[in-house]
């Protein structure tokens, strides 16, 4: 198989499921670890300031990967196709960089009028975050599955860090959001060296327009059931103040094991 002029091979059957599965658990992990150890270093304030800008950034995930991801995995690609499609999409969420930036740091202004370091970092590095998923989708479908578990499992390496900073040091709330953010310029950096996306700016507009139709239809459902828990977040942090954001924030961890269970199943699918 062939992406970007590359040859790619991979494990297949039930051995590429358990990777793809390990796979989902690292990634969820890594996300796990980086709200528990914000909450370890922050106060109250913070850390609901924190919880507003990271569930907007998840469903701001939510929305680019079933407009852009998803599809590479979901249709019927030759390796050909499949190569152009990834760097067609690479390059859509590239140039749409300024969105997700806007949108993260207009959700803290919103909820309580201000902004930090923290909702910075997390809006600035958004976009390498979308960049690795939709690459990490593209090699689920063209079977490089060791490789989405390695860029996976240097992303958590880099939050399990935190933990030993934790214990030798006094890391603020924002040297952790940091340490997150550059496991996933690392993250995004594997996957870019391994799949050799292009850009597809010739025929991006054609490409738009083809695919409009199954990315729309996508990316509405993930915007009628995301929608409620970034715009409850803000209105919660508007009108009940950051320390209870917070509170709610810690509670809606104790659903993560079903959330990875949730997208094992959604993996598994496709």
């Amino acid at each position: 198989m062939k992406c970007c002029g590359r040859s790619l091979r991979g494990p297949s059957g039930s051995l590429s499921l358990g990777i793809t599965a390990t796979d989902q658990i690292v990634s969820n992990a890594s996300n796990a670890l980086i709200v528990l150890l914000v909450a370890g270093v922050s106060t109250s304030a913070d850390f609901g300031l924190f919880a507003i800008a990271w569930s907007v950034a998840n469903f701001i995930v939510a929305v680019y990967r079933s407009a852009f991801a998803v599809q590479l995995s979901m249709a019927a690609h030759t390796p050909a196709q499949l190569g152009k499609d990834t760097s067609s999409s690479v390059t859509a969420v590239a140039l749409s960089a300024p969105v997700p930036i806007a949108v993260i740091i207009l959700g803290g202004y919103l909820a309580i009028g201000e902004s930090s370091s923290i909702v910075l970092i997390l809006a600035l590095v958004a976009p390498f975050v979308l960049v690795q998923d939709t690459l990490r989708f593209s090699a689920i479908a063209f079977g490089r599955t060791l490789l989405t578990l390695l860029s996976d499992s240097l992303w958590l390496a880099a939050s399990l860090t935190g933990i030993l900073w934790r214990i030798l040091g006094q890391p603020k709330p924002a040297d952790i959001v940091l340490l997150w953010a550059l496991g996933a310029l690392v993250a995004m950096a594997v996957l870019v060296i391994g799949l050799r996306p292009s850009l597809e700016l010739s025929g991006l507009s054609n490409w738009l327009r083809e695919t409009l139709q199954g990315r729309l239809h996508l990316s509405l459902g993930a915007l009628a059931l995301g929608a409620s828990l970034p715009v409850g977040s803000i209105a919660i942090g508007a009108f009940a103040g950051s320390d209870v954001l917070a509170t709610l924030a810690g509670g809606a961890q104790l659903m993560a094991p079903v959330n990875t269970a949730a997208a094992l199943f959604s993996i598994g699918l496709l």
